[in-house]
Order: C-alpha cells, then sequence, then structure tokens
C-alpha cells in the first residue's frame, strides 16, 4: 500500500481503537494488541513492512525549505516521510501486481480491442443453453472477433494491419493478437471504472480459448497438445508488471531503495486536515526531487531513464486507486466513532443514536444490539479496507482462475440468469489469507465466515472482483452529501432554510442519514442471512436500491445526488 494510505488507515484505527478500550473492556469483538498509547503501528499481515510507522501529525514550519537535494535531508525529519511515515518499506512483493502504465502505442492498440468488444456479439450467442456441443460455434465466434480486430487495425495502421491479414493467417498471428488483449486487460485493472460493458465480453472467450484450445495448430478438437506449444498459442499472456519490467533489467534493489518510497509517496492530506499551498509545495518538491536522485542512481545502459519513470508512474497511478477506494471506507469508519457510541446503554432510534436491529422488522434478517451491530459494521469496514488494499493481486488471481485450462465452468441459471460457474481456487486461497489477517485483528468475529466463490452467490472470479469494485461506487455519494452538510456555511440559503425546516439541523440530517445507512445497510439482505462476507456488500446494494425511498431524498437531490452508478 502507498505510504500516505498507510498513515491514513492507521490514524483511523489508533483513534477508533482508543474509543472501544476506553469504553467497552472486556468485550469479545475488542481489536487485540492496542499500540495507540505509543502511537506505533505494526501492519503485521504485510510482508513488505521492513520497519515500524511512527505517525507524526505536526504542522509544517512556515519557513520551508524547498532546496533538499540530499538522500539524508529527504529521509530525515524534515523529508517528506515526516507527514507520512518515517519508515523503509519494500515494493518487492507489490511490484508483482502492479500492471505497468500503457504507452502511446499500447493505447492505440486498446482503442481497437476497444471498439472490436463493442461490435461483437459473442457472449449473446455463445452462452445459451443448448444441447450440442458448441465447439464450432465458439472458433467461428473467437475468430470472428480477431477479425474485426484485424480490419480496425488495418484501418489505424495500414502498414501493420496489410502484415497481420496476409492470407488470412490468423492462427500465424495469435502472438500478436494476445498483446493487444493484454493490453486490455492491463488497462482495466488499473481502470476499473473503464470497458464495463466489454471487459466481461473479453474475459469470456478467454476462457473459451483456453478450454477449448482454438489455436492448436495440429488439432482443432478440444483435446490438449504439449505445454510448450500450448503456450505459444494462447490468447492469454502474463500480465506486463512493474517486478517483470525491473527483472527483466536485473533492477530490482530499486524497490528496497528508501528514496524510491518518497519518489512514489501520495502528497495529499489525512483526513480532517488541510495543507496549505506551501505545505503542498513543500512535499511535491521532495517528491521530484526523490525522483530525480532515483533516476542519477539506477539508470543505465540496461535500465533506461524512461524505465525508472514508467515504474514510478506506474506505482503514482496505484496508488491513487488505493487513495480513491480506501479512502471513503476510512471516512466511514470515521462517522461510525464519532456518531455513534458502542457502550452508549441509552441510545435509542428517536435520536437516531441507537443502531440496534431486530429480524423481520424494517426488511433485517438479523437481530444485533447496538453494540454488536456497532461491531458488526465496523468489522465489515475494516475487512473492505484490507480486501481493497490487497484488489490488484485479488484481480490477476481471479484472471488466472478464469482462464485456467483445467479449470471448466458450468452454464448455471442462478436466479439473475444464466452465469458461467466456475471455481475459484486462487482466489478463494488469498481471500481465506486476507480474512484470516483481519480476524486476528479481534477477539470474536462477529457473523459468518463464509467466502462465497463458484456458486450460486459468486459464480465466478469475475463476478467476485465486480462486488468489491463497487464498494467506493457505494460509499462515494453518501461521502459526498456528509462531506457538503458538515461545511453547513457553503450552502445555499434555500436549502439552509429546507434544512432547518425538515430535520432543524444539518447535524441530525447527518445523524439520520449515518443511523440509517448503518442499519439498514448492514442488516442481513444480503445471501445465507447476509453476515456471511460477500453478503455485507450485497447488503449494502440493496440499500442503494431502495434510497428513493428515504425521507432525506429530496435532501441527496438537491445537494446533487444523482445515484450510485455515475462519477463522483
Amino acid at each position: 500500500m502507498s505510504i500516505m494510505m498507510v498513515i491514513v488507515y492507521n490514524v483511523v484505527l489508533n483513534k477508533t481503537r482508543q474509543i472501544i478500550t476506553s469504553t467497552t473492556q472486556g468485550d469479545t469483538s475488542i481489536p487485540q494488541n492496542d499500540e495507540s498509547k505509543l502511537n506505533i503501528v505494526k501492519e503485521e499481515e504485510d510482508d513488505n513492512i521492513t520497519t515500524y510507522t511512527k505517525t507524526n501529525t505536526n504542522t509544517i514550519n512556515n519557513n520551508i525549505d524547498i532546496t533538499t537535494t540530499n538522500e539524508d535531508d529527504l529521509l530525515s525529519s524534515k523529508g517528506i516521510l515526516r507527514w507520512y511515515g518515517k519508515k523503509l518499506y519494500d515494493f518487492t512483493k507489490r511490484a508483482k501486481f502492479t500492471p505497468l502504465r500503457l504507452s502511446t502505442l499500447e493505447r492505440n492498440y486498446l482503442s481497437i480491442i476497444e471498439g472490436a468488444l463493442k461490435v461483437s456479439e459473442y457472449t449473446d450467442k455463445v452462452d445459451i443453453l443448448s444441447y450440442r456441443q458448441k465447439s464450432t460455434l465458439i472458433h467461428k465466434e473467437l475468430k470472428d472477433l480477431l477479425q474485426l480486430m484485424s480490419g480496425l487495425l488495418m484501418s489505424s495502421n495500414y502498414n501493420i494491419g496489410q502484415k497481420q491479414v496476409k492470407n488470412n493467417a490468423i492462427n500465424e498471428n495469435i502472438s500478436f493478437y494476445a498483446t493487444m488483449i493484454e493490453v486490455a486487460r492491463r488497462h482495466k485493472i488499473r481502470n476499473p471504472e473503464k470497458m464495463r460493458d466489454t471487459y466481461g465480453k473479453l474475459m469470456h472467450a478467454l476462457m473459451d480459448s483456453v478450454q477449448e484450445n482454438v489455436f492448436n495448430s495440429s488439432s482443432s478438437s478440444s483435446s490438449y497438445s504439449s505445454n510448450e506449444q500450448q503456450q505459444q498459442q494462447t490468447l492469454v499472456l502474463p500480465l506486463k508488471t512493474v517486478y517483470n519490467l525491473l527483472e527483466q533489467h536485473n533492477s530490482l534493489l530499486l524497490l528496497k531503495d528508501p528514496i524510491f518510497a518518497v519518489s512514489v509517496a501520495q502528497v495529499a492530506p489525512l483526513y480532517g486536515q488541510k495543507l496549505s499551498k506551501d505545505e503542498l509545495l513543500y512535499l511535491n518538491t521532495q517528491k521530484k526531487q526523490a525522483k530525480q536522485i532515483i533516476l542519477k542512481k539506477y539508470t543505465s545502459d540496461s535500465l533506461t531513464r524512461e524505465d525508472i519513470e514508467l515504474v514510478i508512474n506506474s506505482f503514482n497511478d496505484s496508488h491513487s486507486y488505493l487513495q480513491d477506494n480506501r479512502i471513503p471506507i476510512d471516512e466511514m469508519i470515521y462517522y461510525l466513532r464519532s456518531y455513534f457510541d458502542p457502550s452508549n446503554t441509552n441510545s435509542n432510534h428517536d435520536n437516531f443514536t441507537s443502531l440496534q436491529i431486530r429480524q423481520g422488522q424494517e426488511g433485517s434478517k438479523l437481530s444485533h444490539s447496538h453494540k454488536t451491530q456497532w461491531f458488526f459494521v465496523y468489522q465489515s469496514l475494516y475487512l473492505w479496507n484490507n480486501i481493497i488494499d490487497h484488489m490488484f493481486e485479488l484481480w490477476i488471481l481471479a484472471e488466472l482462475d478464469l482462464t485456467s485450462h483445467d479449470n471448466w465452468y458450468r452454464l448455471r441459471n442462478t436466479g439473475q440468469g444464466l452465469q458461467r460457474m466456475q471455481s475459484c481456487p486462487r482466489v478463494s486461497k488469498k481471500m481465506s489469507y486476507i480474512l484470516s489477517n483481519v480476524q486476528k485483528a479481534f477477539q470474536s468475529w462477529i457473523g459468518l465466515s463464509v467466502v462465497h466463490l463458484g456458486d450460486q452467490d459468486v459464480p465466478n472470479a469475475f463476478i467476485f472482483i465486480d462486488k468489491y469494485n463497487q464498494i467506493a461506487r457505494i460509499l462515494n455519494p453518501i461521502i459526498i452529501i456528509l462531506r457538503q452538510l458538515h461545511d453547513e456555511s457553503s450552502l445555499p440559503n434555500e436549502i439552509k432554510i429546507y434544512i432547518k425546516k425538515t430535520f432543524k439541523s444539518c447535524k441530525i440530517a447527518i445523524q439520520m442519514i449515518l443511523h440509517d445507512f448503518f442499519r439498514n445497510g448492514f442488516n442481513g439482505t444480503g445471501s445465507n442471512g447476509g453476515s456471511c462476507i460477500d453478503g455485507r456488500s450485497t447488503s449494502a446494494w440493496n440499500w442503494c436500491s431502495k434510497i428513493a425511498k428515504k425521507p432525506y431524498y429530496p435532501l441527496f437531490l438537491m445537494l446533487g445526488f444523482v445515484g450510485f452508478d455515475g462519477q463522483f
């Protein structure tokens, strides 16, 4: 994870633990190993961290010196690590799951394959219930897709396109098509909001190409050739990652350099803090200086300056993804801690301070006391944070599960249309690891520990990834509304009058929204009573579908709410 994200997470977690330990001593769901008194946190579940992280939220001196160029100065208390955690961070493991940023040529390839996928009707024609063998149909549709790519390639670059379509030799150009497809896969992982209507079609085509062995030059049957030949004739190439690039140039030591940690640190204020222009200038200058040191130190005949810049930019992009997806969860933890006290025995629904839910009331499928529900929500948010932090790794493992030649799928009606039901051994193993580490932070776990994968609830790894990509889409619109209500002075007078008339105050409006979300967004309306791992996100999504019936919905509309599936 990025340095900034570690510190944001640690600050929120420490404050939450302080509340818990001071008010609910002896509770079985209290996180263990409270180190908040020392203000030091050790991320035991992450093998990348080699030293302790000490948070420091001191303000920057007004007399800022931005002329630092020395490595020791960058790593000293004057450097950027003073605010984002003074630690030595080994990025080797994360580099294995950090996709490289696309080059200009690769972006041209991306537009070609996106165009072909938008025109193709692959899933419409292949994913149908039929008693006939679909091998011939799959072969035809896959080759039609590649021919579409060839046609668009020729219109984009005649010389390259003519070479690829010469004599219509698709089988002879599989490696080229696989390269283009790898670009699209890498682009999607780096930008989950892109290719929302084409990525699933692409993965379904790749699943069939592997399992049907479509491009085996020796046979068109479903029998498999040798491993060497199979590797040559596949459309599924390993993703290009930062680790692969540095390994090719024997430069993996760069990832362990503490100056590299400075060069990829996120320059953004922690939640609840503000940075002045001088402070932002200072931090950005530190980051640029670290980048120049890394470029000078590691540029060689083997590893070019452009390669190093690509590595740094790729890490910055991945850290931006983590920031955008984890900050909403961190803020929700902050709101939970600020507006609800788990030890408050006088809380009630009249003043929106009680989170108690009962089975059968307001659609709830769970019965939790106020205290139990508080911890259930907290544990769910804590788990989501950890899943998001490992999302790149989970996504790459999901693609491996989807495109494994010996992992066959079955077409089943799961109640949400025909789905490809397929086991997910790699994703399941990683999720078990993440869940185990999360549960170790608590003395007991509220709800089920079942992770649905390859069944009616989560048919395959693609559906699993999609479920957790929705977390930010669920939380971000709520967070945007709450931020506006917190800054009451910036609201138009008309909205202030409406709030005073309807809710009496902005604080009560915020309390009502959070009270409803923390109760009815985690009330078990997911599968298996909603307390299983994936059922928690399903419950939150069900709450979103009922937003138009909420008493505060007009206020949402006044503050710019357009839905949970737009741009935030």
